[in-house]
């Protein structure tokens, strides 16, 4: 009876260690920390012998607190060159479920704007408002972020300090509508943005449309907060056209289109460094 006992602790603990063989390792994976500024921006110009990398900041909670790199303001004496700076950088400030950012210059030779915009977190570290100030009181604009399940459907854009009189049928609230709309892969296909007053089409429609995705994991999947590569954080690939239309009601206003060519690792991987 005993070398039964001992052969069927025996089975138990075998059975026990193929299982923890079988068991997949998962690793959490890493935060983005570097980024080769051309892969996104092409044609990019280093200012004052800068490196050519945004980089990228993190605390304990791998939240973004700190992105190094950024461009000089446009202006019609570059001829449409893209300067980068690594004495440009954006801090996110954490405070509970709130985010402040923020753009900063260390550079003695140029200022840049602050953009300062505060972001409020649902209880899945989601953004579901955006306030974006502005030196005009009035210009003050709050976004409103919808989702269904984990995709983002909507963004409601008002501005909350503009007087308004509901008595007077000529008068009306300013408002933003922009609708999300992906592919059977969770990637990003197009958005429609549509100026409302009073809920009703206004005349200003701009359609952006994304496409020809390749099958690489998105680069930017974390990258929600940054003002350029949002629309990129929402896919699961990487887009590699772009078209942008503006309406007025269905009338074609203006147009552009923008391409990129990516390069890839011997895994299909987009090279980043």
């Amino acid at each position: 009876m005993k070398n039964f006992y001992l052969l069927l602790l025996s089975a138990f603990m075998l059975v026990l260690s193929c299982r923890a063989e079988d068991d997949p390792v998962v690793t959490e994976e890493q935060p983005l920390a570097q980024l080769k500024a051309d892969v996104f921006y092409p044609g990019a110009v280093p200012y004052d012998n800068s490196a050519l990398f945004f980089k990228f900041e993190y605390n304990t909670k791998q939240q973004l607190t700190r992105k190094v790199g950024g461009f000089l303001p446009a202006s019609g004496s570059t001829g449409g060159l893209k300067y980068f700076s690594d004495k440009i950088y954006t801090t996110f400030s954490y405070n509970g479920n709130q985010i402040t950012a923020e753009n900063k210059s260390s550079s003695a030779d140029f200022t840049v704007q602050p953009e300062k915009r505060m972001y409020l977190l649902d209880q899945n570290n989601r953004v579901v408002e955006k306030e974006i100030p502005h030196t005009n009181f009035y210009l003050v604009a709050k976004q409103t972020f919808m989702y269904e399940g984990d995709r983002l459907i909507e963004i409601m854009t008002t501005y909350p300090n503009m007087s308004y009189d509901p008595n007077d049928p000529n008068d009306y609230i300013e408002t933003w509508l922009e609708k999300f709309t992906y592919d059977d892969g969770n990637n990003l296909i197009k958005t429609e943005n549509v100026q409302l007053h009073n809920s009703k089409p206004a005349g200003i429609r701009i359609v952006r449309t994304f496409g020809n995705y390749d099958t690489a994991k998105n680069v930017c999947k974390s990258l929600f907060l940054l003002e350029d590569l949002m629309y990129r954080s929402l896919s699961a690939n990487n887009y590699r056209n772009y078209s942008e239309e503006e309406f007025w009601f269905n009338e074609l206003q203006s147009s552009k289109t923008q391409s990129w060519t990516f390069d890839y690792d011997s895994n299909g991987q987009v090279i980043i460094n």
